[in-house]
């Protein structure tokens, strides 16, 4: 059934402009002081508009489960959103404007193609996308004056010819395997001037700029802190970028990398934004630079970089094969968790080119079965967390609800304190919010992101998903000294009191010989938990007491001149 709706509704008041539950309709509409509950609603599946929505309202466009083109319109001054569409939908955005909302796009498993549009001067985000294939494009946007311009958690589309300028924060990647580029290699991204990192990747995301001389031509510069930053096993291939007048200004914990290879001497795209090719005034230290050089250190190092060489070039089995020995192998901090990672990406690549053949049955088969073979080994292995992180990404990317929300809650139940547990806590936020609005289970989930994570980007974005602080996002700046790891810092174990395994997170600003060990309220001895070198970075250790008695424990961190000395209750 296809419904066909012209002419023009105006003087209604409420909180949806249009609202399409798997709808099939056309419009073409102009909505002129809209303030009712539903101007316009469709019940059956595919949607194209050509209006002009200028609502004083709550959201512009709400779409759950329908399939919409949005063509040639302004969208603006909507508390909420200009565009909410979740829960398999199918978007296209073309050539719309997009301003003055509390966010211009908010998708959540969907798909999408978001092209042409001016996304201007919404409060808290210009996209924030979660479960997002690497089938979808956004090509040719402008993003200005936004709080973040983009916000991606496991969502991986390809996004080129885009500006993103002068916005309150930049790029913020979370789980996530986007490309900079379009699949022939060129980016042609400007993503300049932002008073904080403009570029983030975090909690094992991987992100294609450019590699060696395939694709690049982005820009990226004019941050008061680090342009670019990687942390929690993750990755950013940047090279062939042009960085501004400076040279780059990137920022990689012990666990992520970022390449910037041959970075380019001209603006390739000089037109796209405004303002000076500054340097960005953050100064990297010795650590930190050591930590961005992708370099070849130790034999699983060489193994990795020879994995990524071969998968970069399209030889995807070679890669895999070599990428098994560093998952099977004994477990390497930094490049175990990163060639599961890179393992993952390649899989993501294959099926994106065999996908017009219908070739990817067995590659979901292979990848589910190594993941699921990964996340059933022996308790407190280090890779689980990770597996079952991408069990639970693929879970909702194939609209498995059950199965993300039992994955995720593994996570949160055996692996507390952790990335991974971040992560987790999001995802089942943000779905039980915008999906299933049941918001008494979102707040259960959000509370434990403000009690454990406080500080972290997901957790604000969480709350503004819940819909606290819309308005003042632009006022909150993150660049805590701590968000660079400039101190030192052994947080409380958790759980406390624990039975009978507890995890201990603590931070370092830079390498050093790490030493953490366990006392009885004796004085006497029990466990060396971390005795070896240790770069700079956030990490996790788990204390397993199933051998002790009941009682008051003792744990204490010394690295460099640093030493502190905190306690935990085991309670059997």
């Amino acid at each position: 059934m296809v419904l066909l709706f012209k002419g023009m509704v105006h003087a209604v008041h409420g909180l949806v402009s249009v609202l399409i539950v798997a709808a099939a309709a056309q419009f073409n509409l102009q909505l002129l002081q809209t303030h009712k509950m539903v101007s316009v609603f469709t019940a059956v599946a595919a949607v194209q508009f050509n209006l002009q929505l200028s609502p004083t309202g709550v959201i512009g466009v709400y779409m759950n489960n329908g399939t919409a083109t949005i063509q040639g319109n302004t969208i603006t001054n909507n508390s909420s959103y200009g565009i909410s569409s979740v829960n398999g939908s199918n978007l296209t955005v073309t050539n719309c404007t997009l301003s003055n909302n509390g966010s211009g796009i908010t998708a959540n498993s969907i798909t999408s193609a978001i092209t042409g549009n001016s996304i201007l001067n919404n409060t808290n985000y210009g996209i924030n996308a979660t479960g997002i294939s690497i089938y979808d494009e956004w090509y040719s946007n402008t993003f200005h004056g936004n709080g973040y311009a983009v916000v991606l958690n496991n969502a991986s589309p390809w996004i080129a010819y885009n500006t993103i300028c002068d916005n309150t924060f930049g790029v913020v990647i979370n789980s996530s395997f986007p490309n900079f580029c379009d699949y022939a290699g060129g980016g042609y991204n400007a993503i300049t001037y932002s008073s904080t990192p403009l570029f983030r990747a975090d909690n094992s995301s991987t992100v294609v700029m450019g590699y060696w001389s395939q694709g690049g031509y982005n820009s990226v510069f004019g941050s008061d802190l680090p342009d670019m930053e990687a942390r929690n096993s993750s990755g950013i291939w940047a090279d062939n970028t042009y960085w501004g007048s400076g040279q780059p200004a990137v920022y990689a914990d012990g666990t992520s990398w970022i390449t910037t290879r041959t970075p380019l001497a001209s603006d390739p795209n000089p037109t796209s934004c405004s303002g000076s090719s500054a340097p960005s005034s953050f100064v990297i230290n010795s650590s930190a630079i050591k930590a961005n050089l992708f370099t070849t250190n130790g034999d699983n190092a060489s193994k990795y970089e020879e994995a990524i060489a071969n998968g970069r070039s399209g030889n995807f089995q070679k890669a895999k094969e070599t990428l098994l020995s560093l998952i099977d192998g004994e477990y390497d901090h930094k490049y175990s968790p990163l060639a599961l990672l890179a393992f993952y990406e390649f899989v993501l690549n294959e099926k994106y080119i065999k996908n017009k053949s219908g070739l990817t049955d067995s590659l979901n088969t292979g990848l589910n079965d190594l993941l699921t073979k990964v996340s059933k080994r022996a308790k407190g292995d280090s890779l689980i967390p990770y597996s079952l992180r991408f069990l639970a990404r693929e879970a909702a990317l194939a609209r498995d609800t059950r199965g993300m929300i039992s994955y995720n809650t593994e996570i949160i139940t055996n692996y507390p304190n952790s990335s991974n547990e971040l992560s987790a806590l999001y995802d089942l936020t943000t779905h039980y919010a915008e999906i299933e609005q049941d918001f008494t289970k979102a707040d259960q989930y959000y509370s434990r992101m403000v009690t454990g994570y406080p500080k972290e980007d997901l957790t604000l974005f969480a709350g503004i998903n819940l819909g606290g602080n819309q308005a003042s996002l632009k006022q909150i700046m993150l660049a805590d000294a701590d968000q660079l790891l400039i101190d030192y810092d052994l947080s409380n174990a958790f759980p406390n009191p624990f039975n009978p395994i507890t995890t201990i997170t603590y931070q370092l600003p830079k390498e050093g010989l790490v030493i953490l060990k366990i006392y009885d309220i004796l004085g006497n001895e029990v466990k060396t938990l971390v005795n070896e070198q240790k770069e700079m970075g956030k990490y996790t250790v788990q204390f397993d007491a199933s051998s002790l008695a009941s009682g008051m424990y003792i744990y204490q961190l010394r690295v460099n001149d640093y030493t502190s000395t905190k306690k935990m209750l085991l309670l059997k």
